[in-house]
């Protein structure tokens, strides 16, 4: 499905179509767009041991930063991979 309405529109479609499940988002553009609008509640960050040397932010620059995250409000430990999840605080 493709939406021209903007991130609100986008994100109003998605939990549409999710029904009860979850709606997750892409890092960069998207996180920071939905941050901004308000409609972000968590980040969930895999972290990897890997340097990378160059790459994109997470978020980039946002309008309202900067933003204290509450937690890690979860971490699980994999084998190469920790998985943090962070609520946005309000």
């Amino acid at each position: 499905m493709f939406v021209t309405g903007g991130i609100e529109e986008a994100i109003a479609t998605a939990q549409k179509i999710a029904g009860r499940r979850d709606v997750g988002v892409n890092g960069d553009q998207m996180a920071r767009q939905t941050l901004e609008a308000g409609l972000l509640d968590e980040f969930h960050i895999d972290l990897v041991p890997v340097l990378l040397g160059a790459g994109t932010p997470f978020v980039g620059q946002f309008a309202g930063g900067p933003l204290l995250l509450e937690g890690p409000v979860g971490v699980v430990n994999g084998t190469g991979v920790t998985h943090l999840r962070y609520l946005v605080r309000r």
